[in-house]
């Protein structure tokens, strides 16, 4: 009998320490494919106030994210530099994100745009 009360309570106190968590891996570039040293990349959940930021380095990488509360949320994700238009879309968190993001300088017709890839060259994976 014992062990039979033993198990659940075990189990709740196992699942209590799961995590989720939510990872983007992006390279800033411009349109000819340069990449944008120094551009703001912010990755936030509103509803949780919960929030990470970076700046790419010198070859155009970002790393954000991090251990969240197990669940799957949209995530809004803003990139913006000087000179360029913004960024912005949303990814869902207990995943994983590559992606290659395009900034359009302002006087550019086009928007800002961004799209999935399966690695970044020149960035850590």
């Amino acid at each position: 009998m014992k062990v039979q009360r033993t198990f659940p309570i075990a189990l709740l106190l196992i699942c209590a320490g799961c995590d989720g968590g939510i990872w983007l891996n992006a390279k800033v570039t411009d349109a000819g494919g340069n990449p944008i040293p120094d551009a703001n990349a912010r990755l936030w959940l509103k509803d949780y106030g919960q929030q990470f930021d970076d700046k790419s380095n010198s070859a155009g990488c970002i790393l954000l994210g991090g251990v969240i509360a197990p669940m799957q949320e949209q995530w809004n994700v803003s990139v913006e530099a000087v000179g360029y238009k913004p960024m912005n879309t949303q990814i869902i968190s207990a995943e994983s994100h590559t992606l290659h993001i395009t900034l359009q300088p302002l006087t550019s017709a086009q928007a800002s745009n961004f799209s999935a890839v399966d690695k970044n060259e020149g960035c850590p994976p």
